[in-house]
């Protein structure tokens, strides 16, 4: 955010993403379909990034997930 301040919004990364999220300017243009494919691989990365560590973390009994994380019973 505070390379947002006193630059122009398009020279900044996050000003060229946050530039016309809410609206695309122009259906047919190249610029706002490549915004809109970089959100969507990016939300897919953050998906599959997301689901590797669940399986990772439930592998290892850090987090319990259903009945796959069971405990032995000492004798």
């Amino acid at each position: 955010m505070l390379f947002l301040v006193g630059m122009d919004s398009r020279t900044t990364v996050m000003g060229f993403l946050f530039s016309d999220l809410g609206r695309l300017a122009k259906p047919n243009s190249m610029w706002s379909s490549m915004k809109v494919l970089f959100w969507l691989l990016l939300l897919l990365l953050l998906f599959f990034l997301f689901v590797f560590l669940h399986l990772f973390l439930s592998r290892l009994n850090v987090i319990a997930v259903g009945s796959s994380c069971t405990r032995q019973q000492l004798p």
